[in-house]
């Protein structure tokens, strides 16, 4: 081949491996569909840098052994192999090929990444441009089905993430913050617009009510500040930061401890309790169950006779049926009353205005619904799901307490077969048999999997597995990145503390948003930008 037709393709290869990984990029926050094509699209651009070096006269390099003698790369990899030897004592092959088929990123991405060309310094920072556009255009998307401006309806805040999970994305937006941190500490003519995307973000964050945002967000920065006090030994500096820490810590401790105090405090005493309604009727009332709702017993004072009866007259919607959703109405009635101070009879349901009647049917269990935003309201469901499930509810469909379930289920699974697992294939079969032998108060359509990929992986293949897992995650940190390596020290702290709720090597977006960056973050991200000045 001529040179003129050689250099020709070399650049056509060079921009077909720029195209798919942009591609990818701007897939993650947007698309399943458009991830798999990225990915095919770079394995193809992969094969003709093969074909590049074969007819150019470079048969010289192997790419097999530069990806065997990169640790990093074949610890990615081996998260596959290790799935693929779980076979072996799998009973379930059709869910072991759908687990497998999930995880193939986790195959080719290490060897197709090492061995791709390195990044010039200017693609890489138009890669970081790509997924910020993308991760900006899905919040505007997002934003505008929460304000109704287009999309369906919603009834929980959570269903506005149209493209992928409201947690996959949070991670993504936390991820999208610490590039934009990265660029504005390389060239301060970033800061006028990487800062107000970076509130837009934590507004975003704030509006889906993501604890998991915001707290691996902190995971993030107290990394980082522990990164400067062994980076800097200026005693005064290094004090500093710890000052700050604790600050941090300790404002965050007292918010909690504040917000908790005033939930579960009650505002009247368990005692004293009246035994009749002013109709007649015999109230009921637990003994046992102290469950609150705006500082008021839920289990107390209720007439179900009357409260039936009345409610029949106030609302076309009868009381043994759905709200809107899809929670037993009585219940949002009886949660509703509580949280106006009012007993569950016929005195107060007819107290309800017309709008609390619209408000019930709507699936508000408190008045107090839209009064608080963002974290504020997180927290107090996050309370009533811990009160419930104390006083011995059903925690299915609490995302906080229905994790406890599925994290005791994963521990008695991993205490039958510490050693090698249950196999890749029948991970799923017994967390169901589990459920079963345990009695489990989770109804059939909650009893998933841990959502903790540590315990997933440990089910599968055994304490070794999960161990191997964690070898992966923290062997990068070890070879002198924590100090040197900003952007992948922010994703490695991401992925560990996400893997602790989220079982993200089960699902196409997680694999994939985590093997992508852990390769080009690794393997093809410009030597020169290791050091954050």
């Amino acid at each position: 081949m001529k040179p003129s037709s050689l250099n020709f393709y070399d650049s056509f290869i060079k921009w077909n491996q720029l195209f798919a990984l942009a591609l990818m990029m701007a897939s993650l926050p947007l698309s399943n569909q458009f991830m798999s094509i990225a990915g095919f699209w770079m394995a193809c651009a992969w094969l003709l840098d093969i074909h590049y070096s074969h007819i150019s006269g470079n048969k010289t390099r192997n790419r097999f052994r530069e990806f065997l003698n990169n640790r990093s790369a074949w610890l990615l990899t081996g998260i596959f192999i290790l799935s693929v030897i779980g076979l072996l004592w799998s009973e379930n092959l059709k869910y072991a090929m759908w687990d497998l088929r999930i995880k193939l990123p986790l195959l080719f991405m290490p060897l197709v990444l090492v061995t791709f060309r390195p990044l010039e310094r200017k693609h890489f920072i138009w890669l970081i441009l790509v997924f910020n556009l993308s991760l900006l255009f899905g919040v505007m998307h997002c934003l505008g089905v929460y304000y109704h401006l287009w999309g369906k309806p919603y009834t929980n805040v959570r269903e506005i993430s149209h493209f992928i999970s409201h947690v996959r994305f949070s991670l993504l937006l936390v991820m999208g913050i610490c590039t934009l941190v990265w660029m504005a500490g390389k060239n301060r003519k970033h800061l006028a617009w990487s800062i107000p995307v970076m509130f837009f973000y934590l507004f975003f964050l704030w509006i889906i009510e993501s604890m998991t945002g915001f707290s691996v967000l902190l995971g993030v920065l107290f990394v980082m500040l522990v990164r400067q006090i062994l980076a800097h030994k200026n005693a005064f500096f290094r004090y500093g930061i710890l000052l700050t820490m604790a600050i941090i810590s300790g404002s965050l401790a007292l918010y909690i401890i504040n917000a908790a105090h005033n939930y579960f405090t009650p505002k009247v005493m368990h005692s004293n309790l009246r035994e009749y309604t002013l109709g007649g009727e015999k109230y009921f009332h637990s003994d046992t169950n102290e469950l609150l709702e705006n500082g008021y017993y839920v289990w107390t004072y209720i007439a179900w006779g009357e409260l039936t009866r009345t409610w029949k007259q106030r609302s076309a919607i009868h009381p043994d049926s759905l709200d809107a959703r899809k929670q037993p109405l009585k219940g949002t009635l009886i949660r509703y009353l509580t949280s106006r101070g009012l007993d569950k009879d016929s005195v107060g349901v007819w107290s309800l205005t017309p709008h609390d009647i619209k408000m019930i049917e709507s699936g508000k269990t408190s008045y107090l619904s839209g009064t608080k935003k963002g974290l504020a309201n997180r927290l107090d469901k996050i309370f009533f799901e811990i009160d419930n499930y104390r006083n011995g509810g059903d925690p299915s469909g609490n995302s906080v307490t229905q994790r406890l379930e599925f994290w005791k289920c994963a521990l008695a699974i991993i205490a039958e077969n510490p050693i090698n697992g249950v196999g890749t294939g029948d991970v799923n079969d017994k967390f169901q048999q589990q459920y079963e032998a345990s009695q489990s108060q989770l109804d059939k359509a909650f009893r998933l999997r841990s959502h903790n990929q540590y315990l997933t992986y440990s089910v599968a293949l055994g304490i070794p597995g999960g161990l191997y897992l964690i070898m992966t995650l923290i062997y990068p940190l070890t070879r002198r990145r924590f100090r040197s390596d900003f952007l992948y020290v922010a994703f490695a702290t991401v992925s560990i503390l996400s893997f602790m709720t989220e079982d993200s090597l089960e699902t196409q977006a997680g694999v994939t948003f985590f093997t992508f960056f852990s390769c080009m973050l690794l393997f093809i991200k410009p030597a020169s930008e290791d050091k954050v000045k």
